[in-house]
């Protein structure tokens, strides 16, 4: 979760707190930190330890994030597990991923899509439609009349 916690960990350490997150044992904090170095309280043990029992019920299929987490990081997005959204016929993101495209309206330069990842801004509570929504929507955002999907990429691109 390097975009999202900014320093602070190591990164061998981001396996473990991406399955944290996406088991849905740990958040972080409002602040947007995870505070790795911090003290612990034991409330804060409790609630690690409660969730923690109720996790071990489930199966691993039944955790949102840690499907979002594994599909960013097998195919570079999360579109099937975070929206309604499906492939046509044989098409993946694996055609796309990674291979140069030309901006042709001003012809500006040349960039490849390194990962897509979509927020679906709908529903009740968008900021739990996945694991993604805290890097890329505004807690304060009006999201009340949007319909729209938002997609975060990141892509590397080389100037003409």
């Amino acid at each position: 979760m390097v975009e999202y916690y900014k320093g602070g960990l190591n990164k061998s350490e981001y396996g473990n707190v991406g399955l944290m997150l996406g088991k849905g044992l740990m958040s972080g904090f409002k602040d947007g930190s995870f505070k790795a170095t911090g003290k612990t309280t034991k409330a804060e043990v409790a609630t690690i330890l409660i969730r923690f029992d109720e996790a071990k019920k489930k199966a691993p299929s039944n955790f949102k994030g840690l499907n979002e987490l594994v599909e960013v990081a097998t195919t570079g997005t999360n579109m099937l597990s975070a929206t309604k959204y499906t492939y046509l016929d044989e098409d993946t993101f694996a055609n796309v991923a990674g291979k140069p495209f030309t901006f042709k309206r001003n012809n500006s330069g040349v960039g490849t899509v390194e990962r897509l990842i979509f927020v679906e801004l709908e529903g009740k509570n968008p900021m739990n439609n996945s694991i993604f929504a805290k890097m890329f929507v505004d807690k304060g955002s009006d999201l009340g009349n949007s319909n729209i999907t938002f997609q975060g990429w990141s892509y590397r691109y080389q100037k003409f």
